[in-house]
């Protein structure tokens, strides 16, 4: 008898890094996941960012909510891949400056 083997699904993501005037800190947000860390440099916010998107990949498959929580912020989930909504630079004018760096961030997800 043969142990089926879970499935690779891809999530991929784009991170708008930016430094906050007000704070002098670096934020990193995630507008399809609707998330965001900070650090003191780019390096750091990214780092933290990486923590927080393991953190809630792992909560939400715990509960067995990731693939609700992914169409309620907009994703198209396939076979192979989830598809964040697309982003807009211009819908997050009020809380990223103009300018800020983008990151992609791709991670490998084991589906049971």
């Amino acid at each position: 008898m043969s142990m089926k083997k879970p499935a690779e699904i891809n999530l991929n993501v784009q991170l708008f890094i930016y430094k906050d005037p007000e704070s002098d800190m670096y934020v990193a947000y995630c507008n399809s996941l609707d998330l965001s860390t900070y650090g003191k440099d780019h390096k750091d916010a990214l780092q933290s960012f990486g923590d927080a998107l393991d953190l809630f990949i792992d909560e939400t498959t715990k509960k067995g909510t990731l693939e609700h929580v992914l169409v309620r912020l907009g994703w198209n989930l396939s076979q192979k891949a989830y598809g964040p909504p697309a982003p807009s630079l211009e819908k997050l004018s009020h809380i990223i400056p103009l300018q800020p760096t983008i990151e992609e961030k791709s991670v490998a997800l084991q589906m049971i």
